[in-house]
C-alpha cells in the first residue's frame, strides 16, 4: 500500500510538474505573442510615421515644383517683355534711320539740283562769253580791216 501511495504521489508530482511545464510553456508562448504584437505595433507605427514623412516630403516637392514652374513662367514673361522692348526699340531706330536717310537723300537731291542749276548757268555764261567773244573778234576784225584800208589810203 505504501508503495502504491508513493507511486501515486510520484505520479501526482509528475502530473504537477507536467502541468507546471505546460503552464510555463503557455506563459512563454503568451509572452512571445505579446512581444511580437508589440513589435508589430511598433513597426506599424514606424511605417505610419515614415509614410507621413514621405507624404510631407512629397508635398514639399510638389510645392517646390510649383514654385520653380512659377519662377520659370515669370522668367519667360520677363524675357518676352525684354524681347518686345528690344523689338520696339529696333523698330524705332530703323524708323528713325529711315527718316534720316530720306532727309539726307532730299538734301543730296537739293544739292544736285543746285549744282545742275549752277552748271546750266555756267553753260549759259559760257555761251554768252562765246557770243561776246565772237562779237569782240568781229569788231577787232572790222577794226583791223578798217585800219588796213586807212593805211592803204594813206599810202
Amino acid at each position: 500500500k505504501e508503495m502504491n501511495e508513493k507511486k501515486v504521489r510520484k505520479e501526482i508530482k509528475m502530473e504537477e510538474k507536467k502541468r507546471a511545464l505546460k503552464e510555463a510553456e503557455r506563459h512563454k508562448i503568451q509572452r512571445e505573442k505579446e512581444i511580437n504584437e508589440r513589435k508589430l505595433r511598433k513597426e506599424e507605427e514606424e511605417a505610419m510615421a515614415q509614410q507621413q514623412r514621405l507624404m510631407a516630403l512629397e508635398k514639399q516637392l510638389n510645392e517646390r515644383k510649383r514654385e520653380l514652374k512659377r519662377k520659370e513662367e515669370e522668367r519667360a514673361r520677363k524675357q518676352n517683355d525684354i524681347e518686345q522692348m528690344n523689338k520696339a526699340l529696333t523698330e524705332k531706330e530703323l524708323d528713325s534711320n529711315a527718316r534720316l536717310i530720306v532727309a539726307r537723300r532730299q538734301k543730296l537731291k537739293e544739292k544736285e539740283d543746285e549744282i545742275q542749276l549752277k552748271f546750266k548757268m555756267l553753260e549759259f555764261n559760257k555761251k554768252e562769253v562765246t557770243v561776246q567773244e565772237r562779237e569782240i573778234n568781229n569788231k577787232l576784225e572790222a577794226i583791223r580791216i578798217a585800219e588796213e584800208e586807212r593805211l592803204k589810203k594813206e599810202r
